[in-house]
């Protein structure tokens, strides 16, 4: 029986967390002998890794300081070369981020039938290199080893799959289109809990699920609110769920456009579908997004869809169909899809509809079966 061993830094909360867990979870047991390692044996996903899978670890603790990161760098893809000694051509490995897929590059160099590398590129890497930190550094790395090393990659949008070529240099015979999953079944339970909040019969509600970065957009949404304010009833309520470091920024802008009466931020709730099931619209003004797991997760609970023109609303939402897709930096655009959607309950039923049909595809069980197909013909 072939081995597949996931390799990731640990399983703290994320979006690539959450695929891995996912995948382990469907896999097929019986084609598989599946095996996970983490560089960092650290992280609230441990739990739900399923009992046949052997767990292993390299290190209780990824470090603070950038220093001591290096150098913990080296020892990782040290030990992972000792790891790998015993796996064979025969076998897989499959990455998620950056760093373990470099580690298992620089493991694997020398190797004598080296098992396979397989990359599922979960962000952008043109944007990723260009604007995160050390982005220069990461980009010289990984073009230098990561290349000759994979043999595959998975994209998990068209996006994505154009910066693997445009920065790795990867071939369209080396890249393979899979989007990431959503649990529906858990998504569909957990959204029947109940909330803190009774919703009013005259309610309208749209909500945002992400976090309070830069990058989702959310001072656009508020740009946008004030610019509808006097169109729309105080009944029209705008709740945005998530934490992060724009927070402060965000309500000062609130404050500003005296929006405190319409607009909430809500925080971070451990069940964001409770609320998202009894919302009316569901808004993303995401600026950048290589996939955006929340709009999958807002189809399958089919809610009607605004968001931006991002790389992984390309591919899930086509526009009046089962959403709507706007140009992103553009309050006005945003503001007058919002009108569009407050005003006409029936096209509202609609799209939701078209986009709860569409989400099925997104299924964790559909999504491992077409990793399965890809992974057993390597």
């Amino acid at each position: 029986m072939r081995r597949l061993l996931f390799l990731n830094t640990n399983l703290r909360i994320g979006g690539a967390e959450r695929q891995l867990v996912h995948l382990a979870r469907h896999l097929n047991p019986q084609q598989w002998r599946l095996n996970l390692l983490l560089l960092e044996g650290q992280g609230s996903f441990l739990a739900d890794i399923p009992a046949h899978i052997t767990l292993d670890t390299l290190f209780p603790q990824y470090p603070a300081r950038f220093s001591s990161q290096v150098f913990w760098a080296a020892r990782a893809a040290w030990a992972l070369r000792g790891f790998l000694k015993n796996y064979s051509e025969e076998d897989i490995i499959l990455t998620f981020l950056w760093l373990p897929t470099l580690l298992a590059a620089l493991a694997l160099r020398f190797h004598p039938s080296p098992p396979k590398l397989v990359w599922s590129v979960q962000g952008d890497l043109v944007y990723d290199f260009q604007h995160k930190p050390l982005g220069r550094w990461r980009q010289f790395f990984l073009k230098r080893w990561v290349p000759p090393a994979v043999r595959h990659y998975v994209a998990i949008s068209s996006g994505v799959a154009l910066s693997i070529q445009q920065v790795l240099g990867a071939s369209s015979s080396q890249i393979t289109h899979i989007p990431n999953a959503i649990d529906l079944e858990s998504i569909i339970r957990l959204a029947q809990e109940e909330i803190p909040i009774r919703k009013t019969s005259d309610a309208l509600w749209l909500v945002s699920v992400g976090r309070l970065a830069r990058q989702k957009g959310y001072e656009d949404l508020i740009a946008a609110v004030a610019r509808m304010r006097s169109e729309i009833a105080s009944a029209v309520q705008f709740f945005i769920f998530g934490d992060g470091s724009e927070r402060k920024r965000l309500l000062s802008l609130i404050h500003q456009y005296q929006l405190e009466d319409r607009m909430h931020l809500m925080g971070m709730t451990s069940n964001p579908y409770a609320w998202m099931h009894r919302a009316d619209i569901f808004v993303h003004p995401a600026r950048w997004e290589p996939f955006g797991i929340v709009l999958a997760e807002a189809m399958a609970l089919g809610l009607p869809i605004i968001t931006t023109e991002t790389d992984g609303a390309r591919d899930l939402i086509e526009s009046h169909v089962n959403g709507i897709r706007v140009p992103s930096h553009d309050p006005d655009a945003l503001s007058q899809a919002i009108l569009q959607l407050i005003r006409a309950p029936q096209y509202r039923i609609a799209l939701g509809r078209h986009a709860q049909q569409e989400a099925r595809k997104f299924d964790a069980t559909h999504i491992a079966q077409r990793y399965q197909q890809l992974l057993v013909n390597l």
